[in-house]
């Protein structure tokens, strides 16, 4: 159909709202896919699935919810084909007959509430797909007032069923990629739920130890809310400011800690510049005494730093410039001036953090020392066996023997077990350790250690695809 065709619909449907009230309403493109939506005459920026048209004139027409949940009863259309099929222009705003201003996370969040009353079965069934689909759905659905489609209840939902077996759903964990995308639409507080930062981070997954650890996915939400935080540029850093602070001092007070925590968790190499800007390398270390003697907030701080240095081997002296130095106030000053203590410290550390909070970030940290030019390292030998231990039950949870090649956790899975291996090669075959350091090493943890470059002899019965996978690696396959 054309434009015209298109207007005149639209006016159709108007005309009846104004003479007959919101029952019966005609759909004259009830078969269409893409339909141009007009009010008065005028185009507002949506393309949307033909058989939705009555209901979004509806709702343009400042239409209560409960007149507007009717509607949908009388003409239904499915979330996920909405999702699939609608388009907003660049700089869609629409103001409504009532005189409301919405984007698109409004009107998205509108037509989740009018399904929420009118047919939650379906929009329960929909809800995961469409918020793969489109990062402004992830804020609208927060406020449904149904928790089991908010993004942390689908995400943990995936979670359960790639635990249950069923690795072909969820190996790619999506949600989890919307959630790390979802800071770059931060551009005004009413995006978050009730406009509530804390509201939101609850809501999205944000706080969860999966996700922190990067237990599925690489994760980056964080590291976008700190780059548009730290930036000092663009409409981002006002909410990611907020968010920021919403966890550090909010969540912080209810959960002492989370501070800390969340800084440990961080990819610092994702944030290039702005980890190595003043206001941020003083954010860092500002969190108390425990976050300034943290090894792995300053193996971060230095791992933005190495961004974009060879391989290896990496001297800290020429990559940490006076600037980096002088901001860091003090606590980046053990790569210059006690260079043979930093693995110990850094061991210190991971021995005696809890051990559901040992993430992705810590096997980083391991991988970056194990390049370092550094002297030789002060060790002993119950701070190694301490952190060893530690780290392979974490590594252990990683571990998925049987996820397919191509999928983001055998990702992960690989990067955590390589960073263990290079560890080992680089340093406790050095010092003369060996599989001997686990005090206990249960079943399912040989193969971790196989592949990590431990000697077979030391270990139990491995399987034939752990013994094929440990040649291919020693080959470099």
């Amino acid at each position: 159909m054309s434009a015209e065709e298109h207007k005149a619909g639209c006016a159709l449907i108007e005309q009846h709202i104004k003479t007959k009230g919101f029952d019966a309403l005609p759909s004259p493109f009830a078969a269409d896919c893409c339909v141009e939506i007009y009010r008065n005459g005028m185009p507002l920026g949506i393309d949307a699935p033909g058989d939705a048209v009555p209901f979004l004139v509806t709702l343009c027409s400042g239409a209560q919810l409960g007149t507007a949940s009717k509607v949908l009863k009388q003409h239904p259309f499915d979330l996920g084909d909405y999702f699939r099929r609608q388009t907003y222009a660049d700089d869609f705003n629409l103001y409504t007959a009532n005189g409301e201003n919405w984007g698109q996370k409004e009107l998205f969040s509108r037509i989740i509430q009018a399904f929420a009353l009118a047919d939650p079965e379906h929009l329960r069934q929909r809800a995961s797909g469409f918020q793969k689909i489109d990062g402004y759905a992830v804020f609208a659905a927060m406020e449904a007032g149904l928790p089991e489609i908010e993004l942390g209840a689908l995400i943990e939902a995936e979670r359960a069923r790639y635990r249950d077996g069923n690795h072909l759903e969820s190996s790619q964990f999506a949600l989890e990629h919307a959630l790390s995308e979802s800071p770059y639409l931060l551009t005004h507080r009413s995006l978050l739920p009730d406009g509530n930062p804390v509201a939101f981070l609850r809501k999205s997954g944000a706080l969860h130890d999966d996700y922190l650890n990067g237990l599925h996915t690489r994760p980056y939400f964080w590291e976008g809310v700190m780059w548009g935080a730290f930036s000092a540029q663009g409409d981002r850093q006002p909410l990611c400011t907020q968010l920021l602070n919403a966890a550090l001092v909010d969540i912080e007070q209810a959960d002492p800690g989370f501070a800390l925590r969340l800084m440990r968790s961080i990819d610092f190499s994702r944030l290039e510049e702005a980890a190595l800007s003043k206001s941020f390398v003083r954010g860092v270390f500002s969190l108390g005494k425990h976050a300034q003697s943290s090894m792995l907030l300053k193996i971060g701080v230095l791992q933005a730093a190495t961004h974009q240095s060879d391989e290896g081997p990496i001297n800290p002296t020429r990559v940490l410039a006076p600037t980096l130095l002088g901001c860091a106030e003090g606590h980046m000053d053990v790569f210059v001036e006690t260079p043979h203590l930093v693995v110990h410290d850094l061991l210190t550390e991971l021995a005696n953090m809890p051990a559901h909070h040992l993430g992705l970030n810590a096997f980083n940290s391991l991988s970056l020392v194990s390049k370092l030019k550094l002297p030789e390292q002060v060790w002993d030998i119950h701070t190694v066996t301490s952190a060893m231990t530690k780290l392979l039950g974490a590594l252990t949870n990683f571990h998925c023997e049987s996820a397919a090649p191509t999928t983001t956790k055998a990702s992960i899975d690989e990067s955590a077990i390589a960073a263990l291996r290079q560890f080992n090669n680089t340093f406790l075959k050095r010092w003369g350790l060996n599989a001997s350091v686990f005090t206990i090493i249960p079943e399912q943890a040989q193969a971790v250690l196989a592949l990590s470059d431990f000697d077979l002899s030391a270990l139990g019965q491995l399987s034939e695809s752990t013994l094929r996978k440990r040649l291919e690696l020693d080959l470099s396959l």
